[in-house]
């Protein structure tokens, strides 16, 4: 269960990276299902991305999926004013995403959403999408060895949408 939620630039990083490998030669040499998992365009990311954090704010607010909830479960959460998804806007973040730096984004990320019904659905795929290519990207070196990996904070606030640019250089 979520013990956080994740911000909004935590699911910018993640879909900015999407966004960004959707096409590379990188991405196209995964599996057509898995590179379709993966796959966003500008024209898709605000979906991309509101599902992400719908998947975040579910699993924080309720332990995973509203709707497999029972009536008396959820007159309780409703008397408790639990607010309503508040949607999502994707803003892109600058600079290019190592593969190391995904890696630990998508191990915060997965934390923070991941629920009993997390095995097939769509952030899970997307996200098992995402590692397999960030993977295929390192190839033999070890993400967690690397400073892409380390220096990246658990969990982005708004003063790290710059983070691709810092690490990169």
């Amino acid at each position: 269960m979520s013990v956080m939620l994740v911000s909004k630039v935590d699911i910018d990083a993640l879909v900015t990276i999407a966004l960004r490998w959707s096409n590379s030669v990188d991405s196209l040499r995964l599996s057509q299902a898995v590179h379709h998992a993966m796959h966003v365009s500008a024209q898709t990311a605000d979906v991309v991305g509101a599902r992400l954090l719908e998947a975040n704010w579910n699993a924080f607010h309720y332990g995973g999926d509203p709707t497999r909830l029972d009536r008396e479960a959820r007159e309780c959460f409703e008397l408790q004013g639990i607010e309503t998804f508040p949607g999502y806007a994707f803003d892109e973040l600058p600079g290019a995403p190592l593969p190391e730096t995904c890696l630990y984004l998508l191990s915060f990320y997965e934390y923070q959403a991941a629920t009993d019904n997390w095995q097939g659905s769509f952030p899970e795929k997307f996200t098992s999408a995402l590692r397999a290519c960030a993977a295929l990207q390192l190839g033999e070196l070890r993400a967690e060895e690397l400073p892409g990996y380390s220096n990246v904070p658990w969990g982005l606030a708004e003063q790290d949408r710059d983070l691709f640019q810092r690490l990169s250089i």
